[in-house]
């Protein structure tokens, strides 16, 4: 017995078609074993949890197998590529191996409305990576659900075999895993650095019962050796590829106490000494979350900066202190000005880059192509249609109705001939 719990549209079928995520139970309304997201739903429904807003970013990896033999797609059959190093994100015929599938599985995703946000080659030939988030609570599990059954539909049609298994092939391989990128409202917010830190620690009390509910064949994996922890081992660390968990490095410069630092202050009152400073924090303010207490401790602190150059570049805040004003003074007398007024182009200038003015380019740039590619189709449906009446013209003369034989007793094959030819 099924129960509906989300809805996409079908990417296959399409029109009104739709997919739908169900969870399943026994006649006597029993979850089966194997519908973890019942009790999944019960913990993202209470109101603690809900208050807490916890975003989810799933990176799914997965490998190509070769129908027949179930090797992977791209390596010769019995044999092996040359070594791990230039398949990861790489490009070109000879280091990715089903890019038209890899693709395929995006559109479709966007079409269904799953919140898939990227794709990438594996470190392993044959082997890749998507990513479905920053997705809240439970709708990450049913997106990622609908992302995996949309795969497997578009890798039978392109006649490959797909699989999630940990570790595909033994020896100096990568293995294929599902790194989960989490975070909740407190984690986000002023101090939460030390919440990441203690939810961290929880989670190392109960690694043994975690590993177990993570699905079969990690002990494969998880060895310690291609980018991973051993099995049996909780590690953690800040860009540490090796960890149980991994805290990107940008964390540590969101502690409130690095921005509060009165070495910082004194730096910030002498720009033209530490210009990559300046350019760092303004990258770090565009990544922060504008209802934080960070982002707001920052702006005020880079409010304070007064006139700077990044070498021939001059950049002066206005009279109203806003970050988001500012005039760019380039040698040569030419002055740009950006108003970044918040409601309207928040954001949208740092360091000398109008933003706003490069994603217009591109968009133009995109408008340029898309109207060259229509008028070369155009273009080609003239030349087609000219060439087709110049050869109805030629043929007209052949395509006259020839006398009916006197004689109606001859073979019918001989009253047959084809086009242009002269009868006998």
């Amino acid at each position: 017995m099924n129960s509906p719990q989300a809805i996409f549209k079908d990417p296959f079928r399409r029109g009104n078609n739709i997919l739908v995520m169900c969870d399943a139970y026994t006649p006597q309304g029993e979850p089966i074993p194997t519908n973890k997201r019942y009790n999944a739903a019960k913990v993202f429904s209470h109101p603690d949890v809900a208050a807490e807003v916890p975003w989810y970013g799933i990176e799914q990896e997965y490998t190509l197998l070769q129908k027949e033999v179930k090797w992977p797609l791209g390596w010769p059959i019995g044999g092996f590529p040359g070594p791990q190093g230039p398949y990861y994100c790489g490009v070109g015929a000879d280091k990715a191996w089903g890019r038209d599938i890899v693709d395929s599985h995006y559109k479709a995703c966007l079409y269904a409305g799953v919140n898939i946000s990227g794709i990438n080659g594996e470190v392993m030939p044959g082997q890749w990576e998507f990513q479905v988030g920053p997705s809240v609570g439970i709708s990450a599990g049913d997106e990622l659900w609908i992302a995996r059954y949309i795969l497997e539909r578009i890798t039978e049609i392109a006649g490959v075999v797909v699989t999630f298994d940990p570790k595909p092939i033994q020896g100096d391989w990568n293995g294929a895993g599902a790194h989960t990128n989490y975070s909740t409202k407190s984690m986000r917010a002023d101090g939460g650095y030390e919440v990441i830190k203690k939810a961290i620690e929880k989670l190392g009390l109960r690694h043994k019962e975690h590993i177990s509910a993570y699905g079969e064949g990690n002990e494969r994996r998880l060895t310690g050796r291609h980018e991973t922890a051993d099995i049996n081992t909780f590690l953690w660390g800040v860009a540490n590829r090796g960890a149980s968990i991994r805290l990107a490095e940008i964390l540590r410069k969101l502690a409130k106490h690095i921005i509060d630092n009165k070495l910082l202050d004194v730096q910030l009152l002498e720009p033209g000494r530490y210009p990559w400073l300046l350019k760092a924090l303004n990258g770090l303010l565009m990544l922060l979350p504008q209802q934080s207490d960070a982002f707001k401790i920052l702006e005020t602190r880079l409010r304070t900066v007064p006139l700077y150059t990044f070498g021939n570049e001059q950049f002066r805040q206005t009279s109203s202190g806003n970050l988001y004003m500012q005039n760019l003074h380039i040698s040569g007398g030419l002055q740009i000005t950006e108003d970044g007024d918040k409601n309207s182009d928040a954001g949208n200038f740092y360091n000398g880059i109008n933003f706003t003015s490069k994603l217009q380019q591109f968009e133009e740039m995109q408008r340029q192509h898309r109207d060259h590619l229509k008028s070369q189709s155009q273009s080609r449906m003239f030349t087609s249609s000219t060439m087709s009446q110049e050869i109805q013209r030629h043929e007209e003369p052949s395509r006259q109705p020839s006398p009916v034989p006197a004689d109606l007793t001859r073979p019918s094959s001989r009253s047959r001939r084809a086009p242009g030819q002269l009868p006998l």
